[in-house]
């Protein structure tokens, strides 16, 4: 019943959710093949970039949203302590994992990191203005570890509830079922999608290697990247695939207290079974925020490194290396400002000068970088939040 359903804690925003990621796959879509059919088109302002950061920023709002449920209640202390560490864990490995070469771990922020201070050396000399450079590597190092460590905090309790539905699932599939398939499948996902940035294990045998009497490696540079970014959607969705059989495994958690009960000595008021049983359907939004957010953020972030990377999904990148360099003609100050006539034409022309000038520092380098890097450390996320939940349901069931 609808008044049932509205008393789901977390409903609207979970609704929302669901509602917006479908909106923005639409305008995505639709988007993509505009500019296939109109190569003039990705020369203007691409609107389902904002949609996709919006995307993004609605999936980490939701994270916090449930995550701050833990320090609004007053008896979840250990929840607390649990989330804190969790974050501080990962600002520490995030630190460590920013000292790896790239040559290793290809996440492309020391490229971005050069790329951008070269550019915006170059602007700001042709403004007459005199600059080492706009940020500091420190900077570079501390920024991307502060939200790794933001990011971390609010996949904790996510990883962890979706390990256990998971876990669950699992016992009441058949003993060789599709189904059960589908499970294992999506549980090592974020691991293999994860090992898809390092590039003695991913690239180094698909793009670099020769095999046997082959002339050629297994595929080129370009389409090894459009398989990865293919890989990153495709397991996304095997994930919302099987989301039913995981929030059916949840709900089951009801039955499960009402056998436990029953081995218990004592006497239980009906209003407290009722308790006990209903609180599992009241929070079966939340626990659908925990599982759809990070799917969504992954989801926003291989889109906006697939756009704004200039990748593409059959291998023929828009990215070359020759657009990056500083050779280009830099737009100066006095190409910004406004003149003197306020016509149509001569606002659009200012508005395409400063998005030139935008390009010109913010490359197809950096995007790749910031992007690629965001959409690594959540798959990895995912990975590592599963699998410590998964251990921890292991071991207490043996016990």
């Amino acid at each position: 019943m609808p008044y049932d359903v509205l008393q789901l804690k977390f409903y609207s925003e979970f609704q929302w959710l669901v509602d917006y990621s479908v909106f923005v796959l639409f305008v995505y879509t639709v988007t993509e093949v505009y500019i296939a059919y109109i190569p003039k088109g990705s020369q203007e302002v691409n609107l389902s970039m904002l949609w996709c950061l919006l995307l993004i920023s609605f999936s980490l709002k939701s994270l916090c949203s449930v995550t701050g449920l833990y320090f609004w209640n007053a008896d979840a202390a250990a929840e607390r302590s649990l989330v804190l560490v969790g974050g501080s864990i990962c600002f520490v490995l995030a630190l460590a994992l920013l000292l790896i070469d790239e040559s290793n771990l290809e996440i492309g922020l020391e490229t971005a990191y050069s790329s951008f201070n070269e550019s915006a050396y170059i602007f700001l000399e042709k403004q007459t203005l005199v600059s080492d450079g706009p940020a500091s590597k420190l900077i570079m190092k501390l920024c991307p570890a502060v939200w790794c460590s933001i990011t971390g905090a609010l996949f904790v309790f996510p990883g962890l509830r979706v390990s256990r539905m998971h876990f669950d699932a699992l016992k009441f599939c058949g003993r060789w079922s599709f189904k059960k398939v589908l499970i294992y499948i999506n549980l090592v996902s974020p691991f293999l999608l994860s090992l898809l940035w390092i590039q003695p294990l991913a690239r180094h045998y698909f793009s670099v290697r020769i095999f046997g009497q082959m002339e050629a490696p297994l595929m080129t540079d370009e389409a090894f990247d459009s398989m990865r970014l293919w890989l990153c959607l495709g397991f996304s969705i095997l994930r919302l695939a099987t989301a039913p059989a995981c929030f059916q495994a949840y709900l089951n958690l009801a039955q499960e207290r009402i056998e436990k009960l029953k081995k218990e000595a004592g006497r239980i008021s009906n209003v407290e079974l009722q308790r006990k049983v209903a609180i599992i359907f009241y929070y079966l939004c939340v626990v659908g925020l925990q599982y759809i957010a990070p799917i969504c953020l992954c989801v926003g972030f291989t889109l906006m490194n697939k756009t704004m990377g200039g990748y593409s999904w059959f291998g023929q990148h828009n990215f070359n290396s020759e657009e990056c360099t500083t050779k280009e003609k830099i737009v100066t100050l006095s190409n910004l400002l406004p003149s003197e006539s306020n016509s149509f034409s001569s606002t659009r022309e200012h508005w395409l000068v400063a998005i030139s000038s935008f390009r010109q520092i913010f490359s197809f380098e950096v995007f790749r970088g910031v992007f690629g890097f965001a959409n690594w450390w959540s798959q990895f996320l995912c990975f590592g939040t599963v699998g410590l939940g998964l251990a921890y349901q292991s071991y207490f069931d043996d016990v």
